[in-house]
């Protein structure tokens, strides 16, 4: 089951990122197996997902084919990906 205080964390950054015009929202967002919320952006050449296992950080994953793996963590109140005006 999914843990009630990451939900309510999931809320927040979602409801906050609504905020920001050029804020892309996921693609989806799944639960976890251990009661984590996690956001997934999906584009032609990545995957990006954004785990909530701990309502103040997420745990970030990037997959880029033929590239190593990056994971890093965030402050929950961090911000989000953005569109780049060109």
């Amino acid at each position: 089951a999914l843990d009630r205080a990451n939900v309510d964390a999931a809320l927040r950054w979602i409801n906050e990122m609504r905020r920001w015009r050029q804020a892309l929202p996921p693609s989806c967002a799944v639960p976890g197996t251990a009661g984590e919320v996690v956001f997934e952006w999906r584009g032609d050449a990545f995957q990006l997902a954004a785990e909530i296992s701990d309502p103040e950080k997420l745990e970030w994953l990037l997959n880029i084919p033929g590239q190593p793996l990056k994971q890093w963590d965030t402050d929950a109140r961090c911000t989000w990906i953005v569109r780049s005006e060109r």
